[in-house]
């Protein structure tokens, strides 16, 4: 895969607000809408409008003709759906319906579960969609003009609920459990990705591309919550509501060299993309490839020990040359071993409110770290780290190898190293792109070695 051309991200600040701004008149006209708007808001810390997953108008709504001058091309769907949709933002996409007048105006709030949702607001209402479908919903309300919808996705981008996309249930739960159950603390890894990749190929076949990004995703936020108290924590208060983690930003893997090329691979068999690349400069030593599912329109960040002559290489044709010393990420993997395998995600981003969600999980007990990105179109930063055990083992021969000192083994020995965060990350005016400049210090600052030493607290 070689190096996508650099991308210029824009931000679209007139068309957000038009969004928030039908958002909020359709809050005012609905007050049993607008009271769980708020209850969402407080309870979650996480803005309403990031809980949207589309807006939906009549056929001559003169919205529309608005929004195309706001940067939105209208779409066909596969399911000849069409939507106004602006694809180098991360607004949510605006569905035209041609269907009964009442139903035209509405919104649609997303959820990892319809059902989940309606059993936390006591809600005894049909969903449509067979249980093992691509999209499901549920029909939630419809006053003052307004319909509004509940609805899951599975790795699919369309509004069609009878969709040729449905598979067997039986299929879709049986590749759930084999991707939890699969090897991952192994002595012999080479076993462990390739059983990875090969699955990979597999669920792609039987479920489809997308759907099969949906499980592999799903399955290692799961994994993650397990090792990750912020995590769990924030994911009980959103289940409070019935919402889960609907509003995942990215998710990042860190990768050994020796399996960075193989960790690509996979994830282009999954149907996702190439984006930009991050060299965060000679003193960090560190890389990364985003990826993006184009239908899922969820983001990977694959991290990875990077020296400045690799930026372009081709990471599936061209191999990584051994190294004798390792960077913030090398380490890490050396000490839990590869996301792929034993160590899982290293972090989870959620859209929020920045200073509410900070103020929440502080209240929890859970504190942040400084932010690595204050920007008005861009906020970021993570939890502090949670500490994982480390094999001795795996210590010992950091050691033997130099790249440990005496101190840093006993620390680990002792108090373990740095494993996963929770990253809060609230973003404005559509800006799909990432902090090219700062994302470097936390990096730096979540070094296992430095961890404990008062660097980066």
């Amino acid at each position: 895969m070689k190096r996508a051309p650099e991308i210029t991200w824009q931000i679209y600040s007139d068309a957000e607000s038009y969004l928030r701004k039908w958002l909020l008149d359709s809050l005012r006209s609905n007050r049993q809408l607008e009271t769980l708007a708020e209850s969402i808001e407080i309870r979650t810390a996480a803005a309403f409008f990031d809980w949207i997953d589309h807006f939906s108008v009549g056929p001559h709504s003169p919205r529309i003709r608005d929004l195309e001058n706001l940067g939105f091309s209208s779409v066909m769907n596969d399911d000849t759906a069409t939507t106004l949709r602006n694809t180098e933002s991360t607004l949510p996409p605006v569905l035209i319906l041609d269907g009964k007048p009442d139903e035209w105006t509405g919104l649609a709030i997303r959820v990892d579960a319809v059902s989940n949702f309606l059993m936390a607001n006591s809600l005894s209402v049909p969903i449509e969609g067979s249980i093992a479908h691509c999209y499901r919903r549920s029909f939630l309300l419809n006053e003052s003009d307004l319909s509004v919808w509940i609805v899951e996705r599975r790795g699919y981008g369309g509004f069609d609920v009878n969709s040729s996309a449905e598979i067997n249930p039986k299929t879709l739960w049986e590749a759930i459990e084999t991707w939890k159950t699969r090897p991952r603390q192994i002595a012999d890894s080479d076993r462990g990705v390739n059983a990875a990749l090969t699955l990979a190929d597999e669920f792609s076949e039987v479920l489809g591309k997308h759907m099969a990004a949906w499980v592999v995703i799903t399955c290692e936020v799961e994994r993650w919550m397990t090792r990750n108290r912020a995590g769990s924590r924030q994911h009980h208060l959103n289940q409070m509501f019935g919402l889960g983690f609907a509003n995942i930003d990215h998710v990042t893997f860190r990768s050994s060299r020796k399996y960075f090329p193989f960790l690509i691979k996979l994830f282009e068999k999954l149907g996702f993309e190439s984006r930009e690349r991050f060299y965060a400069g000679d003193q960090a030593g560190w890389g990364a490839q985003v990826m993006e599912d184009p239908v899922m329109g969820k983001a990977l960040f694959l991290d990875v020990d990077l020296n400045p002559d690799e930026i372009d290489m081709d990471f599936l044709s061209e191999t990584f040359d051994e190294r004798n010393v390792c960077g913030t990420v090398g380490l890490w993997c050396e000490l839990h071993g590869d996301s792929i395998l034993d160590a899982g995600l290293h972090h989870v981003a959620l859209r929020m409110r920045f200073n509410d969600a900070m103020g929440l999980l502080a209240a929890e007990g859970i504190p942040s770290m400084a932010p690595f990105s204050l920007f008005p179109y861009l906020k970021q930063v993570f939890t502090f780290g949670e500490m994982w055990s480390v094999p001795e083992s795996r210590i010992t021969a950091l050691t033997t190898q130099g790249i440990i000192h005496a101190g840093q083994e006993k620390r680990f020995k002792v108090s373990g190293a740095v494993g996963s965060h929770l990253e809060i990350i609230q973003r404005r005016g559509g800006f799909k792109g990432f902090n090219q400049t700062t994302v470097s210090n936390i990096i730096r600052d979540t070094d296992p070695r430095d961890i404990g030493t008062g660097i980066g607290a």
